[in-house]
């Protein structure tokens, strides 16, 4: 195959056969590259052309599915985000609604008499019990939490209330019998300030001491709930008094 080239330092037309690559000028001796490219490396140029262009597509490729799954993962994020934040307002509610103290509150009749305030009315009641029965062995007598009253003077200013703590008591005689009695305390204006928290103006055990050996004289008990509420009833600072119960 055979082309023409002027040549770049005399101008002289040139005539070319071949492949060659170099050629020196027969007017001028000047020597230069012709340019000139074979099938073959212009084959080659194409391949690394292609080649070029296809790893570049690729690597576009990966940057977006890069970036679709950037985009899904902080969708996940925001939606496990949202959910969250739901959870917690949810819980938020549900603690303000119940009060927000953690603790859950005993339906009494009486406001703020809550769980712990509650256990420890009962700490103090079984203590006075147990100090006004200090002459029985405490092996032989057990106490079971039985019931409570609120007795409201609604008529009065100050309105006055009384609250008994009421415990069963299973006595074991000295000659080896048993009996059962029901053992108040009872605590004059009470006042429950939420969180084990209370006030009184006083605490009493009901009933009265007796000096006898036989421990079923030891002191004066009702043998049921129902003379104890009878004995409401009957006695003077009670009269008249609205009776709410909690068991």
């Amino acid at each position: 195959m055979a082309h023409t080239r002027e040549c770049p330092n005399c101008g002289a037309v040139l005539r070319l056969t071949g492949d060659k690559k170099k050629i020196v000028c027969e007017y001028c001796g000047f020597e230069f590259e012709t340019g000139y490219q074979s099938s073959s490396d212009m084959a080659a140029q194409a391949e690394r052309m292609a080649y070029a262009r296809r790893r570049g597509e690729l690597r576009a490729q990966e940057e977006v599915k890069g970036r679709r799954n950037a985009r899904v993962a902080l969708g996940c994020f925001a939606a496990i985000a949202v959910f969250l934040a739901v959870v917690f307002v949810i819980v938020l509610l549900v603690g303000i609604l119940s009060g927000g103290s953690g603790q859950e509150v005993v339906e009494t009749g009486f406001a703020g008499m809550d769980e712990r305030t509650m256990k420890r009315v009962h700490e103090h009641t079984v203590s006075v019990i147990t100090n006004n029965m200090a002459a029985i062995p405490k092996r032989d007598y057990k106490l079971e939490e039985e019931t409570m009253y609120l007795l409201v003077a609604e008529d009065t200013e100050e309105k006055t209330n009384y609250l008994y703590d009421v415990y069963k008591g299973d006595v074991t005689r000295s000659d080896g019998t048993h009996m059962t009695v029901y053992l108040a305390v009872y605590y004059k204006n009470f006042h429950s300030e939420g969180n084990g928290e209370y006030t009184s103006d006083f605490i009493m055990w009901e009933g009265h001491y007796l000096s006898a050996g036989d421990y079923s004289q030891l002191f004066s008990a009702y043998e049921s709930l129902e003379d104890l509420e009878a004995a409401f009833a009957e006695n003077e600072r009670t009269a008249g008094m609205t009776v709410e119960a909690y068991k």
